[in-house]
């Protein structure tokens, strides 16, 4: 069951069924666990305050955004949000975040630049301090789920074309219209702050915790042909490893 927290606003420009879904969507994020019994509509009812109608309207929201699923004679549970990787392989984003036919990705900005002061010095001396430099969105049924900040060095600049970024992976494009070999990948996976940027994109508030994925990827010869920068909200990613124990 989940927890009884914050209660609706009836002077509210905003609909009371709107405020229901937003509070339950609260309350399944802050869960952060799949497969949980929701409280029956019954049950709604009487915690809020409110007609039949206006919870149907507010369950029908959270099933549309994929936050609830009925399960016809066993009730309505929680859905798993998270976005799964168990980095047996250097996965690209939208393999990550697949979810079929309704995972969309779209270049937000494209340019040539200098990123000189933009990245460190090692990783400036792999891909060169001149790179194609490249937003790009990715979104699960129109929701932003996560942004990339892509580096391409800009000897690739050629075959680096917006709409091929906006149907394939990157490291694709490569092995398709550049001739690579993949090879081995470097990756890191800190916690951060929300920048200005990513705030913008992914919808969340400047400052708040979130997850950030940086990864080099070489060819065959070992030599960098990409270097991307990847952000979830905290709640979104989940990683999972198989450990051997040793004594």
């Amino acid at each position: 069951m989940l927890e009884e927290k914050i209660m609706i606003e009836r002077k509210s420009i905003i609909p009371m069924y709107i405020q229901i879904a937003e509070t339950l969507k609260s309350e399944i994020i802050e869960y952060e666990s799949p497969d949980i019994l929701m409280p029956s509509q019954k049950e709604l009812v009487e915690r809020f305050n409110v007609s039949l109608i206006t919870i149907r309207k507010a369950m029908e929201i959270l099933e549309e955004e994929n936050y609830i699923i009925r399960k016809p004679g066993k009730g309505t549970f929680t859905v798993d949000r998270t976005y799964k990787d168990n980095m047996n392989s250097l996965k690209t984003v939208s393999e990550v975040i697949s979810r079929g036919p309704n995972t969309t990705m779209e270049v937000i900005h494209m340019e040539k630049k200098n990123v000189e002061n933009l990245l460190s010095s090692e990783i400036v001396d792999g891909i060169g301090s001149k790179c194609l430099y490249i937003l790009r969105l990715h979104r699960d049924k129109g929701k932003p789920v996560c942004l990339s900040e892509i580096f391409i060095p800009e000897k690739f600049e050629d075959i680096i074309k917006r709409d091929r970024l906006e149907k394939e992976a990157t490291y694709t494009t490569f092995v398709k219209f550049g001739g690579i070999k993949l090879g081995k990948g470097k990756q890191s996976i800190m916690a951060r702050k929300a920048s200005k940027l990513v705030s913008k994109y992914l919808n969340v508030k400047e400052d708040s915790p979130i997850l950030r994925i940086e990864r080099l990827s070489l060819d065959d010869k070992g030599n960098p042909f990409e270097f991307i920068k990847i952000y979830y909200e905290y709640n979104k990613y989940k990683i999972d490893i198989d450990l051997e124990l040793n004594s």
